[in-house]
C-alpha cells in the first residue's frame, strides 16, 4: 500500500474499498486482541502506513471516517510493555502528520458550540499516559502536546484551554512540586547515610526535574500567549509558590509576610505601565492589593500583564514536522541525550 501510494495509486485506492481501517479497528475493539502479538502487529502497522504515506490526499482518506480516532480511544492492555511502546508510536506517528488542516479530522464536534469540540482523542489518551513510570513514555507525551501547541488554530486552543483538558497545567505544575520535594527528601537521605548512598535515584529524579523544566520552557517557546499564561499561572501558584518561595518565606515575622502570589501580582500590577502604576500618578490610593488570581484565569493573568515569558529556541530540529521550527527541540535534545544513557543537560 506505501508503494502503491507513491507509484500506483490502484493500491491505495484497493485498500479505501475494502474498508481496511475498519477491519483493523474490529480486530483491536476484541477483548482479547488487545494485549499480546495481534495488538502489537496492528499497530505497529499502522504506524508504519502513517508515517510512510506522502500524499496529501491519501493523508486525508487515511484520517477521515473518524476510524483513528475510535482505534486510538480503545482501552489497551499498557500493562503489556510492547503494547505501550507501539501504542505510543502510532500516537507519535499522527502527531508528525499534524497542521492547521489534518488536525480538524481529530476534533469531534457535537454541534452544539462550533468554537469548542466536544473530544480530541489523540491528546487526552496522551495526558493520560505524561506521569507514567517509564521515561521514553513520558517523553513522547511531552512531544505530542509540544505538536499540538503549536498549531495556530482556535478550536485547538480553545479545547486545550478549557475544562476538563486545562487541567493538564495544574496537574504538570503539581508533578514538578512533588519531583523536587522527592529530590530534597533523597538528598536528605544521602547526608545521612553517605557511605552505603546510591547516586543512581538522585541522578533519575534530577534528570526528571531538569526534563519538566526543559518542557516548560518548549511550551513558552510555542508563541502561543494564552498557551504561556494558562502555563505561567498554574507554575506560579502550584510550583514556584508552594515549593520555591513558600519555605524561604517561612521564616519572616507574619507580619511582614503576606501571600507571595498576591503580593507578586501586585507589584506587577502597580508597576510604570499598569494600571495601579497609572493610578498612582493620578493621585490615586496607594497600598491596594489586588486579589490573587485563580488557577485558571488565563485572561486575569494577561489582565495583570504577567511578565513576558522567555522565547528560548535554540537550533536544532523542529520536533518532526510540528510545524514550528525548534520548538520541540530541547526536550527531544533530552530525550535523545537519555537514550544513550548519558546524565545532565546534552552539549548545545
Amino acid at each position: 500500500m506505501i508503494w502503491g501510494d507513491q507509484h500506483e495509486p490502484r493500491f491505495f485506492e484497493f485498500f479505501l474499498e475494502k474498508h481496511l481501517l475498519k477491519q483493523f479497528r474490529r480486530i483491536l475493539s476484541q477483548p482479547g486482541a488487545r494485549t499480546g502479538n495481534v495488538a502489537q502487529q496492528v499497530l505497529q502497522t499502522l504506524s508504519i502506513m502513517i508515517q510512510n504515506i506522502r500524499n496529501e490526499t491519501s493523508i486525508y482518506f487515511l484520517f477521515s471516517n473518524n476510524q483513528i480516532n475510535e482505534m486510538i480511544s480503545i482501552k489497551l492492555d499498557f500493562e503489556d510493555e510492547e503494547v505501550l511502546g507501539y501504542y505510543i508510536s502510532f500516537l507519535k506517528a499522527i502527531a508528525l502528520k499534524f497542521n492547521e488542516q489534518t488536525v480538524q479530522l481529530f476534533l469531534i464536534m457535537d454541534g452544539t458550540d462550533d468554537k469548542l469540540p466536544t473530544s480530541f482523542p489523540l491528546y487526552t489518551e496522551a495526558l493520560k499516559l505524561f506521569r507514567h513510570k517509564e521515561s521514553m513514555v513520558r517523553a513522547a507525551v511531552r512531544t505530542l502536546t509540544l505538536s499540538v501547541y503549536s498549531i495556530r488554530d482556535e478550536l485547538v486552543r480553545n479545547f486545550v484551554l478549557s475544562p476538563p483538558a486545562s487541567n493538564y497545567f495544574r496537574h504538570l505544575a503539581m508533578y514538578l512540586t512533588e519531583q523536587c520535594q522527592l529530590l530534597d527528601g533523597t538528598l536528605m537521605s544521602a547526608e545521612a547515610s553517605s557511605a552505603s548512598f546510591s547516586t543512581d535515584a538522585l541522578d533519575n529524579i534530577l534528570a526528571e526535574v531538569e526534563d519538566v523544566l526543559v518542557y516548560t520552557n518548549d511550551v513558552l517557546a510555542t508563541g502561543c500567549q494564552r498557551v504561556s499564561a494558562m502555563m505561567a499561572v498554574n507554575f506560579w501558584q502550584h510550583f514556584l509558590v508552594p515549593c520555591c518561595f513558600a519555605p524561604l518565606a517561612r521564616g519572616l515575622d507574619s507580619s511582614s509576610y503576606s501571600d507571595p502570589a498576591s503580593a507578586w501580582i501586585g507589584e506587577v500590577h502597580a508597576g510604570p505601565n499598569g494600571p495601579r502604576g497609572r493610578e498612582g500618578r493620578e493621585g490615586g490610593r496607594e497600598g491596594e492589593q489586588p486579589a490573587a488570581l485563580p488557577a485558571d484565569d488565563t485572561q486575569g493573568a494577561q489582565r495583570h500583564r504577567l511578565p513576558a515569558q522567555p522565547h528560548v529556541v535554540r537550533a536544532g530540529p523542529s520536533g518532526g514536522g510540528s510545524g514550528a521550527p525548534g520548538v520541540c527541540g530541547d526536550t527531544e535534545r533530552l530525550a535523545e541525550h537519555r537514550r544513550h544513557g548519558c546524565r545532565g543537560a546534552p552539549p548545545l
